[in-house]
């Protein structure tokens, strides 16, 4: 399997609930794949640990797939990857994030037809787009096309928390443009309420809110006002 088609393929799934690998009898094994191509699938599986706080706090209320028609890519091979990559114009990963599957051809990328009625904000380089275009943007092997939603609030575990918790520590990055609201779930049974108000500037979090609330932790909450250039990905 050329290493450009399992890395786009690999970089897609880390998008979808299930991030499956599933294997593949000619495929070579993801670490026996060249050093630049590790490197990228090690990035994007960092990416995909640290969304972890976003993850639990969008399944609470729904799928963090956001979008029936990107389920079947779950499941797709990286036989039938270009074909999926092809057909789907970019998929939802839950409320705030939106992502377009690209293909292995790298001559020729599909221009990229963001969702309509909202301003959306590269995740790589902190640059706003208005919804509604068509896009041509560079797409080097280590990047996919990754947008944020104007107003999202961004939890993101820092790069040396383990897998798959969330500890006392957390980045929150705030996308401006629009109002926003977050129910951060840091636990079970705990949340916590995030309001972003763009026309003042100002972020407010809130109290502790739960049926069974454990014993209250001291945390602390690293802010960073996504722009150009500046708290990217």
């Amino acid at each position: 399997m050329a290493s450009v088609l399992f890395t786009r393929w690999f970089q897609s799934q880390v998008f979808t609930p299930g991030f499956r690998l599933p294997a593949q009898a000619s495929a070579p094994d993801p670490w026996a794949a060249p050093a630049p191509t590790q490197r990228v699938l090690v990035d994007f599986i960092d990416l995909r640990r640290r969304l972890a706080p976003y993850v639990a706090s969008t399944t609470a209320t729904r799928s963090a797939a956001g979008d029936d028609e990107a389920a079947w890519l779950s499941s797709a091979s990286p036989k039938d990857y270009t074909r999926a990559a092809g057909r789907l114009r970019g998929f939802a990963f839950g409320p705030d994030l939106w992502i377009k599957p690209l293909p292995a051809n790298e001559d020729a990328p599909p221009p990229l037809a963001l969702p309509a009625d909202k301003l959306w904000i590269d995740f790589w380089t902190g640059a706003a787009y208005a919804g509604g275009q068509n896009l041509r943007l560079s797409t080097p092997l280590d990047r996919l096309p990754l947008f944020a939603r104007a107003g999202a609030i961004l939890p993101l575990t820092p790069p040396a928390e383990p897998s798959g918790t969330v500890g006392d520590t957390l980045e929150l990055r705030v996308y401006p443009g629009a109002d926003g609201r977050l129910a951060l779930r840091v636990s079970a049974s705990e949340t916590i309420s995030v309001e972003w108000n763009d026309h003042t500037r100002s972020l407010r979090i809130g109290a502790r809110a739960g049926a069974a609330l454990p014993k209250p932790v001291a945390r602390h909450f690293h802010v960073v006002l996504v722009r150009p250039g500046h708290g990217v990905g």
